[in-house]
């Protein structure tokens, strides 16, 4: 099975820093093939046998923070769940070109209500926010991000348990999950 792994704040800000390679050897470790990633914000495609998500999850987890030297979330979607994330994006998406699409991928069991209830009340001038499975697609003015609720996501614990990345990136991860 192909899968992809979002790795939650890793070479952001010049913290948590993993070289890209490092992280290939690193997960190769675990029995993983054809790793790759892409760009260096912690997105890994690769294959897998492992049938138990939970513990290959947990596995991926646990062998970077013992090779690099700290804790990472990990939010792993199956290639069939993420083209399913990808196909379902709102057919209001991208039509703003003052606003800013993210995906805010959860990590497993997701809880879509709970990250919703910690954005709180939208602004719908501003932004928009719909329930995904395993995602929120999120779309909020450049201009006006700090007067959003869901520019102030980070300040919540359900923060900890998720990973934002951009269309661009998501569209990219989905046509290197369907290359041969």
């Amino acid at each position: 099975m192909k899968y992809v792994a979002l790795l939650r704040g890793i070479n952001v800000g010049g913290n948590n820093k993993v070289p890209m390679a490092d992280l290939r050897d690193c997960l190769e470790s675990l029995g993983l093939k054809n790793i790759r990633t892409y760009i260096q914000s912690g997105n890994v495609l690769f294959e897998s046998s492992e049938k138990d998500e939970n513990k290959l999850t947990r596995d991926i987890e646990q062998v970077i923070e013992t090779h690099f030297g700290f804790p990472v979330v990990v939010a792993l979607f199956s290639q069939p769940e993420f083209e399913y994330i990808a196909k379902h994006t709102p057919e209001s998406w991208l039509k703003n070109p003052e606003h800013k699409y993210n995906y805010l991928f959860l990590k497993k069991p997701w809880n879509e209500s709970e990250v919703m209830q910690a954005i709180g009340l939208l602004k719908p001038e501003l932004e928009s926010a719909t329930v995904g499975k395993g995602v929120i697609y999120q779309s909020m003015s450049i201009k006006f991000f700090g007067r959003t609720a869901g520019g102030k996501i980070a300040g919540k614990p359900v923060y900890k348990l998720m990973t934002i990345r951009n269309h661009n990136t998501v569209t990219k991860l989905l046509e290197l999950l369907r290359e041969e």
